[in-house]
């Protein structure tokens, strides 16, 4: 394939002020033959960011004539997801996380599903390994396709998009400004095309989580939004009670839960002072508090922010570690 013409994919990459991290992730893609050869492109959406991150696309972009930069006039925060989709060109467009970094056969993967569902095109979702996600998945119906992967239909880095299905995508922001842009949208493509596949296979990992600057107020977006977007659905008989119930819950273990400890442990946010530190525990208890589960989870909570402030504990002591010795070894005559 030569660069003139369309590229298979293109990774489309929201970013603000993550300069260090987005590095990583660029070095991960650049480096794999499927970019190589022209097949892949790296878009770049930057919403004005502060640091260094605009002289670091712009020296890609002198090297890489299938990488692309693009600088916002102001920040449009998660405008930004539909816009970088829109600058795209490729047959798919994938929309990644600054702060992931791509495994070697990421690219090889990714092109092979294409080319293997470009007739069909339904939706392809990247699960991207999450526990939720077992195995691969034909054509999926939309509730088939929401009990499997429920709660991580909120990753950003799952959502892909047809080029067919982009125009006008840049102005289709309904939901960005309550923060779930990319679940309305998956519900609505779902929905219209002949359904969804489901792809398990880990294809990235976090490079570093790190604390939020700016703190949503996670109950709002992730449940009480999250459960807004889909009620027309329950409304409309395509979602069941029982597997709202099922929705609800494994929202509530798998993801709600982790939030609420690194929250109320100081390990997610910056200490803007926005929120106090038992915040979202507090919104989980006093919304769950009447199901039947309530005091099996209070228990299953403790023990679960016990386990992670020791596995906190540790992966800082190995650090320190490391640190000490890399000291003892730089200061050596």
């Amino acid at each position: 394939m030569t660069r003139t013409e369309q590229p298979l994919l293109s990774i489309c990459i929201p970013t603000f002020n993550r300069a260090r991290y987005l590095k990583k992730n660029i070095d991960s893609i650049v480096r794999q033959p499927e970019f190589q050869d022209g097949s892949v492109e790296i878009v770049v959406s930057d919403n004005v960011s502060e640091d260094a991150t605009q002289a670091l696309c712009e020296s890609y972009a002198a090297r890489f004539a299938n990488f692309r930069y693009f600088r916002n006039e102001k920040n449009i925060r998660d405008a930004n997801f539909p816009l970088a989709l829109s600058r795209g060109r490729g047959v798919l467009r994938r929309l990644v996380n600054d702060n992931r970094v791509l495994y070697p056969d990421a690219l090889a993967y990714m092109c092979r599903v294409i080319r293997a569902y470009e007739d069909t095109k339904p939706m392809l979702f990247f699960a991207d390994g999450s526990h939720t996600c077992k195995e691969d998945t034909g054509v999926l119906p939309f509730a088939a396709f929401l009990e499997k992967a429920s709660f991580v239909m909120t990753w950003i880095g799952a959502f892909s998009v047809w080029d067919e299905d982009c125009a006008g995508i840049a102005d289709d922001t309904a939901y960005c400004d309550l923060g779930l842009w990319q679940v309305d949208k998956l519900c609505r493509l779902v929905e219209q095309k002949s359904g969804v596949v489901l792809q398990h296979k880990c294809l990235s990992y976090l490079h570093v989580a790190g604390k939020m600057d700016f703190v949503p107020d996670m109950f709002q977006v992730y449940h009480d939004t999250y459960f807004q977007i889909l009620s027309p659905y329950r409304e409309r008989g395509k979602i069941s009670d029982a597997l709202w119930e099922h929705l609800e819950r494994d929202q509530l273990y798998y993801a709600l839960t982790r939030w609420a400890i690194m929250w109320e442990c100081g390990g997610l946010y910056s200490s803007s002072g926005a929120h106090s530190r038992t915040e979202l525990r507090d919104k989980i208890f006093a919304h769950f508090h009447d199901k039947p589960y309530f005091d099996d989870y209070v228990q299953y909570y403790e023990k679960a922010k016990r386990a992670i402030v020791w596995k906190e504990r540790i992966k800082k002591y190995v650090l320190n570690e490391l640190l000490d010795l890399y000291s003892y070894c730089h200061d050596r005559p």
